[in-house]
């Protein structure tokens, strides 16, 4: 057996590097890249239909604040 390769999170450089160049797409979390699912015409439309019904309901509710798994986080007006 071979000698175990150490782990360590990458740069933001070595990410956008390697992602140019991956079939499949991924989200950087603390350093580590994780493969990102791909999404469909029904996914879109899951995802559409949610939006439509949920996003008048919760602006009834005062800020809406969106966090993405990565941590990145947003507020819809």
């Amino acid at each position: 057996m071979g000698a175990a390769k150490a782990v360590r999170p990458l740069t933001l450089e070595e990410y956008l590097a390697l992602e140019r160049e991956a079939p499949v797409k991924h989200e950087l979390v603390e350093g580590f890249p994780h493969a990102m699912a791909g999404t469909g015409d029904r996914h879109n439309r899951v995802v559409v239909n949610l939006v439509l019904a949920l996003g008048p309901l919760a602006r009834e509710k005062g800020r809406v604040e969106v966090r993405s798994r990565s941590g990145q986080s947003f507020t819809l007006p």
